[in-house]
């Protein structure tokens, strides 16, 4: 019993010196810092993260056709020549920059591996086209067609489609023209999480859902009678969808930079559907009502690049981050107003806000 109290003594004496020698030490090494429960390196436990973003976008259409006004007309020249001239001008879609939102949800686990769902919504009018449509002047040239104003809306489907054309001596006639693209894409994803050097890589691969309608109206009015267009197409597919980002923290200032890519492709269905029908007047003749269905098999390409900041920082055991980033987005094969081939463009800001806990 004497030698085992001696040599507890003695160990406790030698490891008091210790600790002395390795305080008075500057070189020695110092303790790993603490690891924020958020944070990914965390192997203890993983985390959840979530947060909404607004986007300010502007949609780009590559021709987006609401209304063709032509003339036609014949007039006597110099020296008894008759002069032909034919001309036509396209009024177009167009859009202004609006407001959508973004919303996701995710989970890391403690290897860095994870799962995210995310959605995100749009909902916008064009500006609205209106035309009057007036006779022209004269007749025009004997033995020549007459003068003739026309105002005419797009042919979305066989059978469908307004004319207003008028000789010298008719009344005026008003064509106004509307439309609106809607989306809702949503997305489900496996994540993985990965340090490359000083930049942290986020890769993501999953399953994209996409649906997207685009609506065409158009009215023909005159003398109190009234003619109407309306057509819709409406696209709903799913697809595989791969992402990546990547951020270059600024050293400890929470300041960091990131980018981000993301690419499906979406099979589905296209479905089309549009009615015509009129009020009678002398002015505009009785119409039947007529109505078109369509559908077809249908691939639309996806892809979006982010570039922005974050702003991150601790509260409590949690991690707050304010991104703002510029945006830009193109849906190959998605459509106009009035037919189904064509692309879709999306150019503006976001502000996202999210939490790590």
């Amino acid at each position: 019993m004497p030698r085992l109290l001696a040599f507890s003594l003695a160990a406790l004496v030698l490891g008091w010196r210790a600790d002395r020698t390795r305080a008075a030490d500057p070189g020695y090494p110092p303790d790993p810092p603490p690891v924020w429960p958020s944070d990914p390196g965390n192997d203890r436990s993983g985390h959840f993260d979530g947060g909404a973003g607004i986007y300010l976008l502007k949609p780009y259409l590559g021709g987006n056709p609401a209304l063709t006004a032509t003339q036609s007309a014949s007039m006597l020249g110099t020296a008894g020549t008759v002069k032909t001239t034919n001309s036509a001008a396209v009024a177009e879609f167009q859009y202004d920059a609006s407001v959508s939102p973004r919303l996701w949800l995710g989970y890391t686990s403690a290897t860095g591996l994870g799962g995210r769902v995310s959605w995100w919504h749009f909902d916008q009018s064009a500006q609205q086209i209106q035309l009057l449509n007036t006779p022209p002047a004269s007749v025009g040239v004997t033995g020549f067609p007459a003068n003739v104003n026309t105002v005419s809306s797009q042919a979305p489907l066989p059978g469908l489609g307004i004319t207003s054309a008028l000789p010298a001596g008719a009344g005026a006639e008003r064509l106004s023209a509307s439309s609106n693209l809607r989306l809702d894409q949503g997305e489900v994803a496996a994540t993985e999480n990965l340090q490359v050097g000083t930049v942290a890589l986020l890769l993501s691969g999953g399953v994209q859902y996409l649906s997207m309608a685009q609506h065409y109206q158009v009215s023909r009015a005159a003398d109190g009678s009234l003619e109407m267009l309306a057509y819709r197409h409406v696209f709903t597919g799913f697809g595989p969808v791969i992402a990546i980002e990547g951020r270059q923290s600024l050293g400890d200032t929470g300041l960091s930079f990131f980018s981000n890519a993301e690419l499906s492709g979406l099979y589905g269905t296209s479905r089309e559907q549009g009615f015509q029908a009129g009020v009678p007047s002398a002015a505009i003749p009785a119409t039947a009502f007529n109505q078109v269905v369509d559908g077809h098999d249908h691939l639309i390409g996806f892809a979006e690049v982010q570039i922005g900041a974050e702003w991150a920082g601790a509260v409590g055991p949690a991690r707050v981050f304010v991104q703002p980033a510029l945006v830009g987005m193109v849906y190959s094969n998605a459509g106009t107003a009035s037919e189904t081939g064509g692309d879709i463009g999306f150019l503006g800001l976001s502000l996202t806000a999210g939490i790590h806990f």
